[in-house]
């Protein structure tokens, strides 16, 4: 990737984020110790209102770039407890964080990365009104939904839809089978 010039932009591993979470320090030193001299996003994951904000506040005394909440990842253990593509399950606890983490993050921007729903991607469309409403700055959209995982076709449309529905940029991030053949073809 070096040949490549780098990413523009790197995102930690998440930060898990409950009660008693701390800034766990191999993450963190992925932002205070970064090599590459470019913005780097700090993730979340995490269900918690009062802990995500008192995180997103501690990570803003860091030299970050954003505050990103993780609403896809797929994983059982991690949706089980209702955090990251589990959250997709309940549009009005969504709502509520968006809200808090809106106020919270004064210092970078404010960013979330999303599946397009848990088990029906017809949610979708009742989520983009809620990162609409709470004018986050970045919308990363991986067009399957949770229960998908990496395993069906991406859903380009709800990608689409995401483009045209929202203020702030969308960025797709999912690959089609097609595009992992080709990029082991050409490896």
């Amino acid at each position: 990737m070096a040949d490549y010039g780098g990413a523009d932009l790197y995102y930690t591993e998440y930060f898990r984020v409950h009660a008693d979470s701390n800034l766990e320090k191999p993450i963190l030193r992925s932002v205070t110790e970064n090599p590459t001299g470019r913005p780097v996003a700090a993730q979340m994951i995490g269900n918690d209102i009062a802990s995500l904000v008192r995180t997103a506040r501690e990570l803003q005394e860091h030299p970050i770039a954003a505050v990103d909440l993780n609403l896809g990842c797929p994983a059982p253990v991690v949706y089980k407890k209702c955090a990251g593509g589990g959250l997709l399950r309940d549009p009005r606890h969504v709502d509520a964080i968006l809200g808090a983490l809106r106020d919270a993050v004064v210092k970078c921007k404010f960013t979330v990365k999303t599946r397009i729903g848990f088990d029906d991607a017809g949610v979708f469309e009742q989520f983009l009104p809620l990162f609409a409403k709470h004018d986050i700055d970045l919308l990363t959209v991986h067009g399957r939904t949770v229960a998908e995982m990496y395993r069906s076709e991406v859903h380009y449309d709800f990608i689409a839809r995401a483009v045209e529905a929202m203020k702030c940029q969308c960025w797709p991030t999912a690959m089609s089978r097609q595009q992992r053949r080709l990029r082991r073809f050409s490896s």
